[in-house]
Formats: structure tokens, C-alpha cells, sequence
């Protein structure tokens, strides 16, 4: 399977919009690209508050925004994660969430290297 490019950069800007909105400035965002076995990982990680408690299992969810999130009325939909998830579906992957060693948040999106 050939990965559609445009589907693709959407998933980087995504996670990476995601990331700036969730990080204090100033602080680092760490993006990383990885192969392994018979998948390749994209990580985004965030040097912010971390996920809230049961926030990665709904993270990818369209339409969930943590409470925290609601309340900074940051303009966000809720989509932009949803749609990370769906891409990576779409190509034989998944997206995951969790909480950074040391701090943070790293979304991570799963593809086969075929």
C-alpha cells in the first residue's frame, strides 16, 4: 500500500496543531520518525500538562474534548485528533495516545512500512 500524500501531511499538521495549543510556550515539541520490524511510527510529543485521567482512550474520538479543554475555550471542534485516527485507519494503522516519561503527551500514529 502507497500512503496518499495529502492524507498524510494532514496527519502530521494535525498532531502538530494539536501539540502547539496543548504545550505552554516556549516549551519543546519533539516530532520523531521511527521503523521498526514491519511498521513505522510518526511521534509528536508535548511538553505540556500530559493527558488528563482517561483522556487517551477517547483522545481520538470526533467531537470529545476534555473538560479542561472545553473550559479554555480554545475554538478547537474536536476533529482534528478524529481525523489523525481515521487516516491512519484508512491506511492499515492506528493512532495512539499516552502519557510522555517525565511529562507530556505523545500521539503517535502507526503505519505498516509496505
Amino acid at each position: 500500500m502507497t500512503g496518499d500524500e495529502g492524507q498524510l501531511h494532514q496527519v502530521v499538521a494535525n498532531l502538530l496543531r494539536n501539540a502547539v495549543q496543548h504545550t505552554p510556550g516556549g516549551s519543546p515539541i519533539d516530532v520523531s520518525v521511527s521503523a521498526g520490524g514491519r511498521d513505522v511510527t510518526l511521534a509528536v510529543r508535548d511538553h505540556g500538562e500530559g493527558l488528563p485521567p482517561g483522556a487517551a482512550e477517547h483522545a481520538f474520538e470526533r467531537f470529545w474534548r476534555h473538560e479542561r479543554v472545553r473550559r479554555s475555550d480554545d475554538g478547537g471542534a474536536g476533529l482534528g485528533l478524529a481525523i489523525v485516527a481515521a487516516i491512519a485507519e484508512a491506511h492499515g494503522g492506528r493512532a495512539v495516545a499516552r502519557d510522555a516519561p517525565g511529562g507530556g503527551a505523545v500521539f503517535e500514529v502507526v503505519l505498516p512500512a509496505r
